[in-house]
């Protein structure tokens, strides 16, 4: 009833004003309306534009891929420009990138046929050369002279002219640190080779175990090779059995093609900061076995190592063309003016910096193909090194299994110099 009143009486003062200020009201009224007319259907379309962009972006036509890594550029490498992006280049790292939680369940894959490593031809070295065996007992001598322990160091030398070999304790196995990342990058490109998986979605992983011998990438790649999954928990007896058998399909990889047949390539390298895992867990933890005071640890002998590099800068790996992006990736600029100011990985180490490519006289030898291996006990290094007439081109592989030859930062360097000055002499 009060309502009605006020109504009537707006009615009846609205009927006394002059015509034109009803008029005007008349008109203020019209437009007060269609503007919330406006801003009503406004808000309704805003909120259905919201919803029907979250519906979609759930139902996204591109899956994720295998490797959460940045694009990089499809060219080939070489060895002075590797096509990982340098720390200074504008790129998102691949820390910053998502992973995969560690706590997701692994799929346990089906059994599989193991595969074999593909070598070109065979690899059968000449007999231990006289002359390079002096070589070798030089670097014994100089080591021993530095009071580095002899039981600890294995060294392999292979003069890929002459196919001539020479080692000191070379069928020791001994564990390789971040030198294994080689032995994965074959594996893969196998595999890539054979259609069985797709290099484009791999590379960035590759690239970024290789150059920047990245611990997360490495760990991409196995997974995305042996069709296993790192995570926090154990798994089944019966899942174990199957996933432990594809991790070692790595080993029976290289065995098979005559490889040392205790060799061992089947364990992840830790820390992987960004997925913060900083040490074996779940179905890692469990492949190193139940002592936890001597667990199952990759090894591998100089042997294996200088062979397989020789394979790859010789181009019987698998296919003349894998070997040779294989070689481009290993490839490292030993030129100071560059390594000094662009180093590849500066949290970790160096490939070129206390290590072999430093000793080498500049400007006297090609970009060397190396993988570098380094913990707090251990040093190791792989290398093809070439001088720039040609004459002389070796491998020199070095594994130094004590704490001694990782804390000692010139040893590798003052070899590298001993080793390739003896080689000059030999090829004169």
């Amino acid at each position: 009833m009060k309502n009605k009143k006020t109504v009537n009486r707006i009615a009846n003062t609205f009927s006394k004003l002059p015509p034109n200020v009803k008029f005007y009201l008349t008109i203020a009224a019209i437009a007060c309306g269609m503007a919330g007319m406006f801003f009503l259907g406004y808000g309704l379309l805003s909120l259905f534009d919201r919803g029907r962009s979250e519906y979609t972006s759930d139902r996204s036509p591109n899956p994720p891929v295998l490797v959460p890594s940045p694009p990089v550029t499809a060219t080939a490498p070489t060895q002075n420009q590797p096509s990982v992006p340098l720390p200074n280049q504008s790129s998102v790292p691949l820390e910053n990138q998502p992973s995969t939680p560690a706590t997701t369940k692994p799929t346990v894959p089906s059994k599989q046929q193991p595969d074999t490593y593909q070598v070109i031809g065979q690899t059968n070295f000449k007999k231990p050369s006289a002359k390079l065996e002096s070589v070798v007992n030089r670097i014994v001598k100089y080591s021993k002279d530095k009071n580095l322990p002899l039981q600890a160091l294995s060294i392999s030398l292979i003069d890929t002219q002459t196919g001539e070999r020479a080692d000191y304790q070379g069928n020791v196995h001994r564990y390789p640190a971040s030198v294994v990342k080689m032995f994965w990058l074959v594996a893969a490109y196998q595999k890539i080779d054979k259609g069985e998986i797709d290099g484009n979605v791999l590379r960035p992983a590759i690239e970024q175990m290789i150059y920047k011998s990245d611990n997360q990438g490495a760990s991409q790649v196995i997974d995305a090779i042996t069709q296993t999954k790192s995570n926090s928990d154990k798994l089944s007896a019966t899942e174990l059995s199957i996933a432990k058998q594809q991790r070692q399909q790595l080993n029976a990889f290289f065995s098979q093609a005559g490889y040392s047949q205790d060799i061992n390539v089947s364990q992840k390298t830790f820390p992987i900061p960004q997925e913060k895992i900083m040490e074996p867990q779940g179905f890692d933890r469990q492949l190193r076995g139940d002592n936890l005071q001597r667990p199952i640890r990759n090894k591998l002998t100089t042997n294996d190592a200088a062979r397989l590099m020789s394979e790859i800068v010789n181009a019987r790996s698998i296919s003349l063309e894998a070997s040779k992006k294989m070689r481009g990736l290993l490839g490292r600029n030993v030129d100071p003016g560059f390594w000094k100011k662009q180093p590849p990985n500066p949290i970790d180490f160096n490939p070129v910096e206390s290590f072999f490519g430093e000793g080498l006289p500049v400007g006297k030898t090609e970009n060397i193909v190396s993988k570098a291996g380094w913990t707090s006990a251990s040093r190791q290094e792989v290398a093809f090194i070439k001088s720039k007439d040609g004459k002389t081109r070796y491998v020199l592989a070095i594994f130094g299994d004590d704490d001694a030859y990782s804390k000692n930062k010139k040893i590798f360097p003052e070899i590298s110099k001993l080793v390739y000055s003896q080689m000059r002499q030999l090829s004169k």
